[in-house]
């Protein structure tokens, strides 16, 4: 069951949590309607599986190896501050330069939610499931 909850539920549910944060943040204003959603599911659904879950893993995997004390706080730190990482890489794939615009914000704010869950549960795991 913890392999189970580790590599499929974690991360289903940080990119579900992640997702309806962004949507939540866009309903109420605090994120400027600059992209559709459509353009916003697709590019965040495919550099979250591609680039951003291997990251999440990877940077587990790093903090369990080298870090012996506060694992518990370094996992969602570590995750939440690669949320640039995909964003780069899918506007550099889209031909796009500037990585701080409005429209990248839409992309950051989904990838820093997610960072933040996924880290957030992997900690819950470790913690409560020795």
């Amino acid at each position: 069951m913890r392999t189970f909850t580790k590599f499929f539920f974690i991360p289903v549910f940080a990119f579900f949590v992640g997702l309806a944060g962004y949507l939540f943040l866009l309903q109420f204003g605090l994120l400027p309607d600059v992209l559709d959603f459509e353009f916003m599911f697709y590019w965040s659904t495919i550099s979250y599986v591609f680039i951003a879950m291997p990251l999440y893993f990877a940077i587990v995997h790093f903090i369990d190896k080298k870090c012996e004390e506060e694992q518990l706080l370094l996992y969602p730190l570590a995750c939440t501050l690669l949320f640039f990482i995909p964003t780069i890489i899918v506007w550099t794939i889209l031909g796009e330069t500037n990585t701080i615009s409005s429209k990248a914000l839409h992309l950051h704010t989904f990838f820093f939610l997610t960072g933040l869950i996924f880290g957030a549960s992997m900690s819950f795991l470790k913690k409560y499931n020795k």
